[in-house]
């Protein structure tokens, strides 16, 4: 993939900039959207079990299903704990956490599912929040998140909403 260099412990988004899977955002706005996204190490688990280092949420990868590159998410639940983990129908956890292109195609799959939702006119975006910030808050704290969005409501998303919104904005 365009973009991306693979670095021992992890990868790192190269400067030369990824093709954007959203029309009318150009590479260079997109690489930075997904630099924006990035939260941890790829191998990371956070403490709400959000996996990789797009914090990719268990239950999203779940309604995605294929993941592409082997990966296949069964299922999604809460533990005992209250804790959110996955079942892999194909490929493992490990093997999930431990690729970094796998993480950004699942990345790019569910940011394309999101926009197609705002497209269509399912999702509206908040006054003061532009496409890049809409995904931003889609992606970490889905629909029910975006429509009761205030960033005093979700601490948690508004650092990752202030570095995204306003990194494109295409008309609809």
């Amino acid at each position: 993939m365009t973009g991306l260099r693979i670095a021992r412990g992890g990868a790192r988004i190269a400067a030369a900039p990824l093709p954007s899977p959203i029309p009318g955002v150009a590479a260079e706005a997109w690489t930075r959207f997904v630099r924006a996204l990035r939260q941890a190490d790829p191998g990371a688990i956070s403490p709400q079990g959000f996996l990789g280092c797009f914090e990719i949420h268990p239950r999203r990868l779940a309604e995605l299903g294929d993941l592409g590159d082997g990966f296949r998410v069964a299922t999604a639940a809460r533990d005992e704990g209250g804790v959110w983990r996955c079942d892999f129908a194909c490929g493992t956890q490990a093997g999930f956490l431990a690729s970094f292109i796998a993480q950004y195609a699942a990345l790019v799959k569910s940011v394309r599912g999101h926009y197609g939702e705002v497209a269509r006119g399912a999702v509206a975006i908040p006054a003061g929040v532009t496409l890049s910030g809409a995904l931003a808050i889609l992606h970490r704290a889905g629909r029910g998140g975006l429509a009761g969005w205030t960033k005093r409501k979700l601490p948690e998303t508004a650092a990752l909403f202030d570095r995204a919104n306003g990194i494109f904005e295409v008309t609809r």
